[in-house]
């Protein structure tokens, strides 16, 4: 099973069952007891090692786990050591990492990451704030380019004006899916 592919979450039926011809000597089955309730604080100044979706990093940590197994809630504070994500092709290096969990629960901790490559003459960053459920995602440059040029040249490699057909569909498609999760904002305000 891996997260985000398996279908409804499938629940095990609860049959009632009762023992017969058991040994006097065994005891009765224990009723279940309730969700496990957390009181864990972790502090780790390195090897917090965090992954996935074109992320590759090292972080630290101080955090506080509290609520149960069904309703968790996370305190404190996790601040990037070093690292690299990989977005369109391209890798970026991680120039600055900060998530703040608020102790709300369920967890939706505060976004501050900021990842650069320079290529070509071409400072490009990506940058995400906002929340974990909602994040916010800012592409710039240096020297500053229109958000679709600068796309263009992360996604192909070369300008807007030298795109065929079909990658301009394609460019189209990913700004519309960044626009509409909430994740692309104007690059100048």
């Amino acid at each position: 099973w891996q997260l985000g592919r398996a279908a409804a979450a499938a629940q095990l039926a609860n049959v009632r069952t009762r023992d017969i011809n058991l040994p006097p000597d065994v005891a009765a089955t224990r009723a279940a007891s309730a969700p496990w309730r957390f009181l864990i604080d972790a502090k780790g100044t390195q090897r917090v090692a965090v992954s996935g979706m074109g992320l590759t990093s090292e972080w630290s940590a101080d955090i506080k786990l509290r609520g149960s197994t069904l309703n968790p809630a996370i305190a404190g504070r996790a601040d990037l050591v070093r690292g690299d994500y990989e977005f369109a092709g391209k890798r970026f290096e991680l120039t600055r990492g900060r998530i703040l969990f608020d102790g709300a629960a369920p967890p939706n901790p505060r976004l501050d990451i900021v990842a650069e490559d320079q290529q070509s003459g071409l400072l490009a960053r990506i940058a995400i704030g906002g929340t974990a459920l909602r994040p916010e995602v800012v592409f710039s440059s240096v020297p500053a380019l229109p958000e679709e040029e600068l796309l263009s040249r992360l996604l192909f490699g070369t300008s807007l004006t030298r795109i065929s057909a079909p990658e301009a569909l394609q460019l189209g498609v990913a700004i519309a899916s960044l626009q509409s999760g909430g994740g692309l904002d104007p690059i100048n305000r």
